[in-house]
């Protein structure tokens, strides 16, 4: 999908090839979030991993213990759009990262408000494609969200018991 009429992007932090590469089936991710004051947990699992896309089921649990879940199937070049900011307010710096997945070589995009101030700040560490590794969101100059990857591994997925087992 071509980005609108006239708007240019800063580089993607990877190509959807790149993401497909570092996504098959098992992959599971774990970040935690906090906004508004709570912590929360948040998964995502690649359930499939083919050409076109993939099947990603993610789940937060809430402080009180509920979980929501959901699961929905994304091309590679939706998922790499994911990471889509304006040129024009955008700059990319390599940095080192330290996260509860480990201490990284990143790349930090860190996208302008229009201001003069910071709207959002998105590490991507080059060894992972995919998601940010870490990202903040900041509304009226005051940090509203965080986020940060604890871990990042392989599962084995169990699979669908079939007919006669």
């Amino acid at each position: 999908m071509p980005p609108p009429q006239g708007q240019v992007f800063a580089p993607f932090p990877f190509t959807a090839e790149q993401i497909r590469e570092a996504s098959p089936a098992g992959r599971h991710v774990v970040f935690t979030v906090k906004q508004q004051g709570q912590e929360l947990s948040q998964e995502m699992l690649f359930v499939e991993n083919d050409e076109e896309g993939a099947v990603v089921r993610s789940s937060m649990t809430l402080p009180d213990g509920r979980q929501q879940a959901s699961q929905t199937r994304s091309g590679w070049d939706e998922l790499m759009r994911h990471a889509s900011y304006p040129a024009s307010f955008t700059t990319v710096s390599p940095v080192e990262v330290e996260v509860g997945a480990g201490t990284f070589q990143a790349k930090l995009y860190e996208v302008g408000d229009g201001e003069g101030g910071v709207a959002q700040r998105a590490w991507f560490a080059d060894e992972l494609p995919g998601p940010p590794v870490r990202m903040e969101m900041y509304q009226g100059g005051r940090l509203a969200f965080e986020m940060e990857m604890v871990t990042n591994e392989q599962t084995e997925l169990e699979s669908e018991p079939t007919e006669g087992d």
